[in-house]
Protein backbone atom coordinates (compact mmCIF):
# COMPACT_ATOMS: atom_id res chain seq x y z
CA UNK A 1 0.00 0.00 0.00
CA UNK A 2 3.00 2.47 0.96
CA UNK A 3 4.16 1.56 -2.54
CA UNK A 4 1.62 2.81 -4.43
CA UNK A 5 1.02 5.72 -2.08
CA UNK A 6 4.49 6.68 -3.33
CA UNK A 7 3.48 5.77 -6.53
CA UNK A 8 0.51 8.51 -6.83
CA UNK A 9 2.49 11.00 -4.82
CA UNK A 10 5.22 11.11 -7.52
CA UNK A 11 3.47 10.58 -11.14
CA UNK A 12 1.82 12.81 -13.42
CA UNK A 13 0.12 10.39 -15.22
CA UNK A 14 -3.39 9.41 -13.68
CA UNK A 15 -3.67 6.29 -11.24
CA UNK A 16 -6.87 5.01 -11.10
CA UNK A 17 -8.03 2.94 -8.00
CA UNK A 18 -10.61 0.49 -7.76
CA UNK A 19 -12.51 -0.54 -4.46
CA UNK A 20 -15.08 -2.03 -3.54
CA UNK A 21 -14.61 -1.48 0.48
CA UNK A 22 -13.85 2.23 1.62
CA UNK A 23 -13.86 1.09 5.18
CA UNK A 24 -11.33 -1.21 5.37
CA UNK A 25 -8.37 0.32 7.54
CA UNK A 26 -5.72 0.34 4.99
CA UNK A 27 -8.09 1.95 2.90
CA UNK A 28 -9.64 4.87 5.10
CA UNK A 29 -6.65 5.58 6.56
CA UNK A 30 -3.78 5.26 3.73
CA UNK A 31 -5.02 5.54 0.44
CA UNK A 32 -7.97 7.76 0.80
CA UNK A 33 -5.82 10.80 1.42
CA UNK A 34 -4.11 10.68 -1.91
CA UNK A 35 -7.24 9.91 -3.99
CA UNK A 36 -9.68 11.71 -5.69
CA UNK A 37 -13.04 9.56 -4.06
CA UNK A 38 -15.74 9.13 -7.02
CA UNK A 39 -18.49 6.69 -5.75
CA UNK A 40 -20.79 5.26 -8.45
CA UNK A 41 -24.47 4.30 -8.25
CA UNK A 42 -26.51 1.32 -9.98
CA UNK A 43 -28.41 2.51 -12.98
CA UNK A 44 -32.09 3.42 -12.49
CA UNK A 45 -33.83 0.95 -14.50
CA UNK A 46 -35.19 4.57 -16.26
CA UNK A 47 -31.47 4.96 -17.58
CA UNK A 48 -30.60 1.58 -18.45
CA UNK A 49 -34.30 1.08 -20.52
CA UNK A 50 -33.35 4.56 -21.94
CA UNK A 51 -29.95 2.84 -23.26
CA UNK A 52 -31.55 -0.45 -24.35
CA UNK A 53 -33.82 1.69 -26.25
CA UNK A 54 -31.28 3.23 -28.36
CA UNK A 55 -29.63 0.17 -28.95
CA UNK A 56 -32.75 -1.57 -29.85
CA UNK A 57 -33.75 1.01 -32.70
CA UNK A 58 -30.38 1.07 -34.04
CA UNK A 59 -29.90 -1.95 -34.73
CA UNK A 60 -33.25 -2.71 -35.29
CA UNK A 61 -34.22 -5.41 -32.95
CA UNK A 62 -37.74 -6.31 -32.65
CA UNK A 63 -38.64 -6.71 -28.73
CA UNK A 64 -41.32 -5.74 -26.89
CA UNK A 65 -41.04 -3.69 -23.98
CA UNK A 66 -42.25 -6.04 -21.34
CA UNK A 67 -39.00 -8.51 -22.78
CA UNK A 68 -36.52 -5.26 -21.77
CA UNK A 69 -38.35 -4.87 -18.63
CA UNK A 70 -37.72 -8.63 -17.71
CA UNK A 71 -34.18 -8.34 -19.19
CA UNK A 72 -33.06 -5.12 -16.51
CA UNK A 73 -35.06 -7.17 -13.47
CA UNK A 74 -33.72 -10.52 -14.45
CA UNK A 75 -29.88 -8.74 -14.01
CA UNK A 76 -30.13 -6.56 -11.24
CA UNK A 77 -29.78 -3.34 -12.91
CA UNK A 78 -26.20 -4.99 -14.59
CA UNK A 79 -25.60 -2.80 -17.71
CA UNK A 80 -22.98 -5.21 -18.98
CA UNK A 81 -25.10 -8.32 -18.42
CA UNK A 82 -28.54 -6.55 -19.78
CA UNK A 83 -26.56 -5.87 -22.74
CA UNK A 84 -25.33 -9.18 -23.36
CA UNK A 85 -28.96 -11.06 -23.03
CA UNK A 86 -30.07 -8.34 -25.48
CA UNK A 87 -27.37 -9.41 -27.64
CA UNK A 88 -28.30 -13.00 -27.15
CA UNK A 89 -31.95 -12.25 -28.09
CA UNK A 90 -31.09 -10.41 -30.93
CA UNK A 91 -28.89 -13.31 -32.26
CA UNK A 92 -32.34 -15.48 -32.89
CA UNK A 93 -32.43 -16.84 -29.15
CA UNK A 94 -35.25 -15.02 -28.17
CA UNK A 95 -37.13 -16.25 -31.68
CA UNK A 96 -38.61 -13.06 -33.10
CA UNK A 97 -35.69 -11.67 -35.40
CA UNK A 98 -33.52 -13.20 -38.12
CA UNK A 99 -32.28 -16.56 -36.03
CA UNK A 100 -36.42 -17.43 -35.20
CA UNK A 101 -34.78 -19.34 -32.02
CA UNK A 102 -32.66 -21.38 -34.41
CA UNK A 103 -28.99 -22.80 -32.64
CA UNK A 104 -28.73 -23.96 -29.40
CA UNK A 105 -31.14 -21.02 -27.74
CA UNK A 106 -34.50 -22.55 -28.82
CA UNK A 107 -35.75 -20.44 -26.46
CA UNK A 108 -34.30 -17.72 -24.02
CA UNK A 109 -35.42 -17.31 -20.12
CA UNK A 110 -34.06 -14.41 -18.79
CA UNK A 111 -33.16 -15.96 -15.55
CA UNK A 112 -32.46 -13.91 -12.53
CA UNK A 113 -28.68 -13.15 -12.11
CA UNK A 114 -27.29 -14.72 -9.21
CA UNK A 115 -25.65 -11.77 -7.24
CA UNK A 116 -24.61 -13.71 -4.20
CA UNK A 117 -22.35 -15.90 -5.35
CA UNK A 118 -18.20 -15.13 -5.39
CA UNK A 119 -15.36 -14.93 -7.72
CA UNK A 120 -13.99 -18.33 -6.38
CA UNK A 121 -17.12 -20.60 -6.45
CA UNK A 122 -17.91 -19.25 -9.75
CA UNK A 123 -14.32 -20.62 -10.65
CA UNK A 124 -15.02 -23.76 -9.53
CA UNK A 125 -18.16 -24.01 -10.72
CA UNK A 126 -16.85 -23.10 -14.21
CA UNK A 127 -14.19 -25.57 -14.15
CA UNK A 128 -16.04 -28.51 -13.43
CA UNK A 129 -17.52 -31.04 -15.66
CA UNK A 130 -21.18 -31.02 -14.01
CA UNK A 131 -22.18 -27.82 -15.05
CA UNK A 132 -23.76 -27.51 -18.26
CA UNK A 133 -22.32 -24.77 -21.04
CA UNK A 134 -25.38 -22.36 -19.83
CA UNK A 135 -24.50 -22.53 -16.33
CA UNK A 136 -20.82 -22.02 -17.00
CA UNK A 137 -21.66 -18.91 -19.32
CA UNK A 138 -23.25 -17.52 -15.94
CA UNK A 139 -20.64 -18.26 -13.94
CA UNK A 140 -18.13 -16.53 -16.30
CA UNK A 141 -20.04 -13.16 -16.60
CA UNK A 142 -20.50 -13.37 -12.41
CA UNK A 143 -17.20 -11.57 -12.64
CA UNK A 144 -15.75 -11.50 -16.35
CA UNK A 145 -12.36 -9.43 -15.39
CA UNK A 146 -10.88 -12.34 -13.24
CA UNK A 147 -12.56 -15.33 -14.49
CA UNK A 148 -9.89 -15.54 -17.17
CA UNK A 149 -7.19 -15.11 -14.93
CA UNK A 150 -8.82 -17.99 -12.51
CA UNK A 151 -9.34 -20.61 -15.83
CA UNK A 152 -5.50 -19.33 -16.61
CA UNK A 153 -3.93 -20.75 -13.60
CA UNK A 154 -6.44 -23.26 -12.38
CA UNK A 155 -6.87 -25.37 -16.07
CA UNK A 156 -4.28 -27.06 -16.16
CA UNK A 157 -4.67 -28.39 -12.51
CA UNK A 158 -8.20 -29.89 -13.84
CA UNK A 159 -7.50 -31.50 -16.62
CA UNK A 160 -4.71 -33.63 -14.58
CA UNK A 161 -7.55 -34.74 -12.41
CA UNK A 162 -9.84 -35.43 -14.96
CA UNK A 163 -6.86 -37.76 -16.75
CA UNK A 164 -6.45 -39.68 -13.58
Amino acid sequence: MSELIQMIKNTTVPIICICNDHQKPGIRNGLAGYCYDIRFTRPRVEQIKAHLRKIVQSERINITEATIDQIIEASHQDIRQCIHSLQLYSSGAGGSRGGGGKGPFKKLNFEKKNIAINSFDSASSLLSSATNLHEKTERFFADYAWMPLFVHENYVGVQQKGIR
